[in-house]
């Protein structure tokens, strides 16, 4: 920290009148130097910011402002340039005009330094986030809703988001109306009104719809959370990903499971698929209406806990049951049992056969399961 103390004549007559002790140790100058009649202060005031220091005086002094602060840089006598932070105040007569000007500084290059090292760092963390979000699979985007509401304007689109939406940046940029243009007519509506709501609201946003561009439809998830900020403007940064693979995928699925149903129900067997995985999870991929009917065991119980399978086994059996599939399983071998299991109060014998198929991370159990009950085998539980 050091001080100056200027007399005020003008805003053009500065005359440096004292200073504190410390200001040669830091600036460079002696006492001699600072106080001789040809000494210019502006001369010591980096040219880019001269302007600015005469022209804060000057309204300071025109508008009565007793103090203020502001920061710009000096030359020490060996050439190089300081920053300094002063701390400025006005002394005045009774009058109410100026006389003396009392400035108190200190140096904070270091500062300075530090603070021009993060905005290079931001930069650089700003330009590598760019050109991450331009080359994800994704597409983003940035909405802002200005304080007093209404409709919400884009501020940035990725590359894949105008892929997505058919877009230009322009016309997304000049109507964010225009985003929904290629939203599937049958699915428009709802997706208008729930945009509308989320803004209303200032709520998160997820939802799937499909769009239309260059006459492909596709479907898409689009995800956005808003961030509120202290003048009231909302930012909603979001992500629209192209999900049109794992819908056709689930429609697919959901064709063959049909076709698998379809299949299964005009034979008399049980059928179903189980999964033995490499990690120690089990778990039935699907059940026939046989195999539900058979065993009284609904479909959406057996698929969430595949243990209650296992209950219907008669207890005297089922030591020979698990070893017998552990046996296969390690030897790779078909899957065989004939045994004895509990439906309600009855027991009856049933055959289970499978033929596994073994792949690397799990072993699939094509499980065709037929119960038979001989004459003469079937008895009620004790």
């Amino acid at each position: 920290m050091f001080t100056m103390e200027w007399g005020f004549e003008s805003c053009d007559n500065l005359p440096l009148r004292s200073f504190s002790s410390n200001v040669e140790q830091i600036l460079g100058y002696s006492p001699e130097e600072l106080l001789h009649p040809g000494f210019s202060y502006s001369e010591l005031v980096h040219p880019d910011d001269l302007e600015g220091v005469i022209e804060k005086i000057k309204h300071n002094v025109e508008n009565k402002i007793d103090s203020y602060e502001e920061s710009y840089r000096l030359k020490t006598k060996i050439g190089q340039y300081i920053w300094v932070y002063e701390f400025t105040i006005f002394v005045r007569n009774e009058e109410g005009n100026p006389t003396t000007i009392r400035s108190y500084m200190y140096d904070q290059s270091e500062q300075k330094k530090t603070e021009e090292a993060l905005r290079i760092a931001e930069a650089r963390l700003e330009k590598t986030a760019y050109e991450l979000t331009e080359n994800i699979p994704v597409g983003t985007c940035t909405m802002v809703q200005p304080a007093h509401g209404g409709m919400a304007k884009f501020e940035f689109m990725s590359r894949r988001f105008l892929e997505l939406t058919g877009l230009t940046r322009e016309e997304a940029a000049s109507d964010p109306l225009k985003a929904f243009a290629c939203v599937h007519p049958d699915d428009f509506d709802d997706w208008v009104a729930l945009n509308v709501r989320t803004f209303q609201e200032k709520t998160s946003f997820f939802a799937e719809t499909r769009l239309v561009v260059n006459g492909e439809t596709r479907w898409v998830t689009a995800e956005s959370i808003p961030r509120r900020f202290p003048d009231g403007t909302t930012v909603w940064e979001g992500v629209l990903a192209d999900i049109t693979d794992r819908k056709r995928a689930k429609e697919a699925l959901s064709e063959s499971v049909r076709r698998f149903n379809d299949l299964v129900a005009h034979v008399s067997v049980g059928v179903y698929v189980f999964w033995i995985r490499a990690d120690g999870c089990d778990e039935f991929e699907c059940v026939s209406d046989g195999w539900c009917k058979m065993n009284q065991i609904r479909r959406e119980d057996v698929l969430a806990n595949p243990a209650i399978a296992f209950d219907i086994i008669h207890p005297e059996d089922l030591e020979r049951f698990k070893a017998l599939n552990k046996e296969c399983v390690r030897e790779q071998k078909q899957f065989s049992w004939e045994g004895r299991i509990i439906i309600g109060d009855d027991v009856s014998f049933a055959l289970i056969e499978s033929t596994p198929v073994f792949l690397t991370m799990a072993i699939v159990d094509g499980l065709v399961y037929s119960k038979t009950l001989p004459r003469g085998r079937g008895t009620k539980r004790n």
